[in-house]
């Protein structure tokens, strides 16, 4: 039972520094009495970067409820993992099928969140620093998921350890975070025994496709047969280095919960093209949006939801 008085402190990797600071707390309690406030000390040091431009403006001193998610904010809906990271914690945790979803962001370690947001129970931000198998590694780390997917015994008790710790990026296919020689950070994502297709090689050569057509899709790698099953490596967009970007998905900004009450009536490119101008990106953005929202038809994309899409908050430094 988790308290209804105890506050959940939420940090924010500032964009320009790369510093750890509290940005606000988060209060559980009784339905319609869940809510955000930006920290005192995050409106003292002069900081005022909305976490969700849409749900939670940044509003000093203002009590902000959660009308989705059993109480949860958009937000920090997004920094919880997906399908299978959640299918991780259930196994690793005993949670029950219908656990609510501040379970699993407690749950899920913030070494590998999505965006730039970490959770805590203490004030002082935590050390959050990433702790993923490295690149050499790739092998081995397809291999041990693969023997999780298939619910098999664990192969490398150390590398099982580290993917069950960093079960926090979202999907229902199985994946893990490996970094790269230069500090990269990529997805790994194998073949699985349900596969009916290459689906690893499907996505790299949709990918391929998608960058040839002039979109700004992510660089992708693929693995043949890499630890006896075909892989595909994706970069991932809410990394630079160490550096983790500010995230929001297309659900939060179109208010739609997914998944869940499944509100597809929310679901509308042209609502999201609107959000962005709210939010304030640049028109390219939009016109990528449009490109993207063809290229998805013209393809056959029939995974095109609302947590599919996101924003990612950007520094732009003169020189």
């Amino acid at each position: 039972m988790l308290s209804i008085f105890k506050p959940i402190y939420i940090y924010l990797q500032r964009p320009d520094s790369g510093e750890w600071v509290t940005v606000g707390r988060y209060k559980a309690g009784k339905p319609g009495e869940d809510f955000f406030k930006y920290a005192p000390s995050y409106i003292d040091a002069g900081l005022a970067w909305a976490i969700d431009p849409r749900n939670l403006p940044f509003l000093p001193g203002t009590d902000v409820t959660a009308p989705r998610y059993q109480g949860l904010h958009d937000v920090l809906r997004d920094a919880c993992p997906d399908a299978w990271g959640q299918g991780l914690l259930r196994r690793e945790h005993n949670l029950p099928e219908d656990a609510p979803p501040l379970q699993y962001l407690l749950k899920a370690s913030n070494l590998d969140r999505w965006g730039a947001l970490a959770v805590g129970a203490s004030v002082k931000p935590p050390d959050a620093k990433a702790n993923n198998p490295g690149l050499p590694q790739l092998s081995e780390v397809i291999e041990e998921l693969a023997a999780l997917a298939e619910r098999r015994p664990t192969i490398r008790a150390k590398i099982r350890a580290r993917l069950v710790q960093t079960a926090s990026v979202g999907g229902a296919r199985p994946k893990a975070t490996v970094e790269g020689d230069n500090g990269q950070f990529w997805l790994v994502k194998p073949e699985i025994a349900t596969d009916v297709a290459n689906i690893p090689l499907l996505e790299h050569v949709g990918q391929q496709w998608g960058a040839a057509s002039g979109l700004s899709f992510a660089k992708t790698v693929f693995h043949p047969a890499t630890g006896r099953r075909n892989a595909v490596r994706v970069l991932r967009f809410d990394r630079t280095g160490r550096q983790r970007h500010m995230c929001v998905s297309a659900a939060s900004l179109l208010q739609a919960e997914y998944p869940g009450l499944l509100q597809t009536d929310r679901w509308s490119y042209p609502r999201l093209a609107e959000e962005l101008r709210l939010a304030g990106v640049p028109v390219e953005d939009r016109i990528e949006l449009f490109g993207r929202m063809v290229f998805n038809a013209v393809c056959g994309n029939d995974d095109d939801h609302v947590r599919n899409h996101a924003i990612v908050y950007c520094v732009f430094r003169r020189t």
